[in-house]
């Protein structure tokens, strides 16, 4: 189905922005998934989604959004997922064991159930060789060697609150976290987890991630994103985007944001500045591109969206 949407956001802080303009169509499908769908994972093939809900993980073919298979994991409650090269990781809520579950991508079978590091495990990362875990109950991120899930240590995200990491970015070099309650984000060094610094952002940081030069902070509590220059952190502009950003990608050459109180997704252009609104799902929260396409998932309810956008 196409939609035409119009935009009445604006941007904060960039000149040349032209509100209240008319956009080209948005075509997308949506494709059922256990209730209350959280994390997603895209494996170069499929798109692997998480559940609030059900202690499993569904695979959805990207090409179509067909079934695939579900596949248990360790928790009825499971948070986000990434892809190593081989296997789908998967962070697991602290009410179920707060553990990782590890299942091979190629037919879904569980491969073991690690320890998280920390305590409370939500976000998750994968740096090309070891994969990070933040915690929300605390201030702390794993570092866990992907090949064998050895903890190699945990760190320290420099957040005066104690609690509160929840989403993590790579920029070749340095991991970055979103430290919510203290309203700032963190650089570690990927290769010795030393904390870099702490940078102010909005209000309530959640979601994070690299263009390739820059850092993005989705601030949910302020609807706004937040533009950081990756080398030294400096801030480059705050951006008006939808109610509530809760997720932020870099995908299709653009910047992408899931407004969870909005029902919206709000893309990012480059010069001059321009943004699109698109509807989404019911509480869209988080993203996950499969290189064409963005793939949404609508919390509060039993589906996913596939957005595509620039089709004749």
């Amino acid at each position: 189905m196409a939609i035409a949407v119009t935009s009445s956001l604006c941007l904060a802080g960039f000149a040349g922005i032209a509100c209240g303009e008319s956009f080209p169509p948005a075509y997308y499908q949506n494709f059922p998934v256990p209730p209350y769908p959280q994390g997603m994972a895209f494996d170069g093939t499929n798109i692997w989604v998480t559940s609030q809900s059900e202690p499993k993980i569904t695979e959805l073919r990207a090409a179509d959004g067909a079934m695939v298979g579900t596949f248990r994991v360790s928790s009825a409650i499971s948070f986000a997922a990434v892809y190593d090269g081989v296997y789908i990781w998967v962070t697991n809520s602290a009410f179920s064991g707060g553990n990782l579950t590890r299942l091979r991508a190629a037919d879904g079978s569980t491969e073991g159930v690690y320890p998280a590091g920390v305590g409370d495990p939500y976000g998750i990362l994968f740096d090309g060789t070891n994969i990070w875990v933040t915690s929300v109950g605390s201030k702390n991120v794993a570092k866990i060697r992907a090949s064998d899930a050895a903890v190699l240590g945990v760190f320290q995200t420099g957040a005066q609150n104690t609690s509160g990491a929840f989403h993590l970015a790579f920029d070749g070099a340095n991991v970055w976290v979103a430290n919510s309650y203290d309203n700032t984000v963190a650089k570690l060094r990927a290769s010795d987890g030393v904390l870099l610094g702490t940078f102010a952002v909005g209000n309530f940081p959640f979601g994070i991630a690299f263009d390739g030069s820059n850092v993005w902070v989705a601030n949910l509590g302020d609807d706004s994103v937040s533009e950081l220059r990756a080398s030294d952190g400096a801030l480059l502009g705050t951006l008006r985007v939808g109610d509530a950003p809760a997720d932020v990608i870099f995908a299709v050459g653009h910047i992408w944001t899931a407004n969870v109180n909005g029902n919206t997704v709000s893309e990012i252009g480059d010069g001059p500045p321009r943004l699109k609104n698109y509807r989404a799902g019911f509480a869209p929260q988080n993203l996950v591109s499969d290189g064409t396409n963005i793939w949404v998932s609508d919390v509060y309810g039993r589906s996913v969206t596939k957005l595509t956008v620039n089709q004749p």
